[in-house]
């Protein structure tokens, strides 16, 4: 008997085409699918081995699927490739939905997770990524996210087959890459059976089954055996793993009468529950594309348009509140407003109009920009796994080190537009220029002696702003995905996270703020801190909060028109988050 299995084994070796090497697959010593204990069956496949190897060689024929072809360069190629432009259109998905079906789709995004090099080192980077701190539950839905959208860049790899040749063509390249292992090949036969009975290719089917050794208690090759039904505890078990694949027990069952296979036991628990294999996602795996410095300058420009303009725009009730903090017995906003243009005429609604567009215009030239690079910069520094679970502090330390990149240009213009707010008749006549000449000739070399509250202010301010607005828009995206899809819908999340974000920060740094005008109204050799300790003495707690209604309204408007404004001009210089995005293109 040993000697007739080695005959059998020689022959098949002889007839059998040779294996080449595969395309990046991997080969895992532990697969993640329900456990089957081999002791039962290792006797039957000792003796079955040489007569399926056999079997396989004279079961080929001139016009069948080879399971092993020689790989072509286009075979070699990396799986993972990444596109630009929109995804995936509506009418395509729906086409390939109805191709292909959402259990074939997962099963067979689980088969490239598990047997495709790409994708395997894919998915242990998105296991890395799960922060530390998660419990069993936030890590389990994170990784089902990440699965989801993967199944959906699979489903857009798909419809490079579409029709009944193309799921030939499709099986085909499949059996090309990984025919060589009877086990991938079992797989591939379990993933073409959760197609619908009139789109299966049965024949293909039939023939990566060829050699596929059966597991159980009697002897024999596929249909000796009639395999176990699916259990619905199964169903849990693959729905919480996603690399989970069916056990080894699982065969695909020819139905004589529908002429096609079925999963025995798989179509009463997809009745009863919407998936098996995990939910298809609705969005695409997607990087960033590495960003240049043409990027950062058009950020640059959209930055200074966006804040010149709400600055230019905003200037009046900038005025009004530097007034009620600069006199003794300040009035009502409107009161205030009204007592301005009644006795200094609508001009002066407009007083330090130039120094605030210069330092603005140098803010949203560095503000902006700088964000952009230090929030990335800032996430390459740390693993994967941090930079999601320390977000937050992310986004604080890189609008605090933005802004203060942008408060170096920003102290002598708003030190000069104080000056000229709180005395108009000192100025008069002079342009920006004269102006600072005039302070430096009258007080010194003053304009940066307000930085330190100048500093803490805006930190503060910058800080809050971006954490507030990045967290809001984020959130709203997440509840409404759909917001995501026009322009004018980003731009609504875009005025209405930057509304919030300039209230919340101005009220956060009022205080600072405060401060920076009594030192500026009173000259610049004013202390700081004797500019804090009179206000509290003379107001209490309160005198910081002097002039917050105006500057909070002020703030809002600001900021909700300078994020608009800077979103709509990265999307017309095509650097907004659609145009950075590249989606995964899977080579199947």
């Amino acid at each position: 008997m040993r000697l007739l299995a080695a005959a059998l084994v020689s022959t098949s070796a002889l007839l059998a085409p040779r294996a080449p090497s595969p395309r990046k697959t991997i080969t895992r010593t532990t697969r993640r699918h329900a456990h089957v204990d081999d002791e039962a069956c290792r006797t039957q496949l000792k003796r079955r081995a040489a007569i399926a190897a056999f079997t396989l060689s004279l079961t080929r024929t001139a016009n069948a699927v080879e399971l092993v072809q020689p790989a072509t360069a286009d075979d070699r190629a990396p799986t993972l490739n990444w596109a630009g432009g929109t995804p995936f259109s509506a009418t395509a998905k729906q086409i390939v939905d109805g191709y292909y079906g959402p259990e074939f789709v997962t099963y067979l995004s689980r088969f490239l997770l598990n047997f495709d090099g790409d994708c395997s080192n894919w998915w242990a980077q998105q296991e890395r990524a799960v922060p530390a701190s998660y419990d069993k539950k936030r890590r389990t839905a994170f990784l089902a996210a990440k699965f989801g959208t993967f199944t959906s860049s699979v489903e857009y790899g798909l419809r490079r087959y579409p029709g009944s040749s193309g799921r030939k063509a499709l099986l085909d390249k499949l059996t090309q890459q990984h025919g060589f292992d009877p086990e991938r090949r079992r797989h591939l036969a379990l993933a073409f059976t959760l197609l619908a009975p009139d789109r299966q290719p049965v024949r293909g089917i039939k023939d990566l089954l060829v050699g596929v050794p059966v597991y159980g208690k009697r002897g024999g090759g596929v249909g000796a055996l009639l395999p176990p039904a699916f259990s619905p505890g199964l169903a849990d078990y693959l729905y919480a793993d996603p690399l989970a694949l069916l056990p080894r027990t699982q065969l695909p069952v020819l139905d004589s009468t529908k002429k096609a296979f079925e999963i025995r036991g798989l179509a009463p628990v997809l009745a009863s529950q919407s998936s098996v294999f995990g939910d298809k996602g609705k969005k695409a795996v997607t990087i960033e594309r590495p960003l240049e410095l043409g990027t950062y300058a058009s950020f640059a420009v959209a930055g200074l348009l966006g804040c010149s303009a709400t600055h230019a725009v905003l200037v009046p009730i900038d005025v009004v509140k530097t007034r009620q903090q600069t006199e003794a017995e300040p009035d009502s906003i409107g009161s205030a407003a009204i007592r301005i243009y009644e006795n200094e005429g609508l001009s002066a609604l407009f007083l330090g109009a130039a120094p605030t567009l210069a330092g603005y215009c140098y803010y949203g030239l560095t503000v902006y920009p700088g964000y952009e690079y230090f929030s990335r910069t800032l996430s390459t520094l740390v693993a994967p796994s941090q930079a999601i679970e320390f977000r937050a502090a992310i986004v604080l330390l890189a609008g605090a080190l933005a802004t203060l990149v942008a408060c170096v240009g920003v102290c002598p213009a708003e030190a000069l537009r104080i000056r000229v707010v709180a005395d108009p008749q000192r100025f008069e006549g002079d342009n920006l220029f004269g102006m600072a000449a005039r302070v430096s000739r009258e007080e010194g070399n003053v304009l940066y002696n307000g930085f330190r509250p100048l500093v803490v202010r805006q930190v503060i301010f910058g800080m809050v702003k971006f954490f507030f607005f990045d967290s809001l828009a984020d959130a709203i995206f997440q509840a409404a995905p759909s917001l995501e899809a026009t322009a004018g819908s980003r731009l609504f999340v875009s005025f209405l996270a930057g509304l919030a974000a300039g209230t919340a920060s101005s009220l956060v740094s009022q205080p600072a703020d405060a401060v920076l005008s009594r030192v500026n109204a009173r000259g610049g050799q004013y202390p700081v801190v004797q500019a804090f300790a009179d206000i509290l003495e003379e107001e209490s707690f309160a005198g910081f909060y002097r002039g917050a209604l105006a500057r909070c309204a002020w703030s809002g408007l600001v900021i909700s028109g300078q994020f608009a404004i800077y979103d709509v001009l990265k999307s017309l210089f095509a650097v907004a988050g659609p145009d950075l995005t590249l989606h995964l293109d899977l080579a199947l």
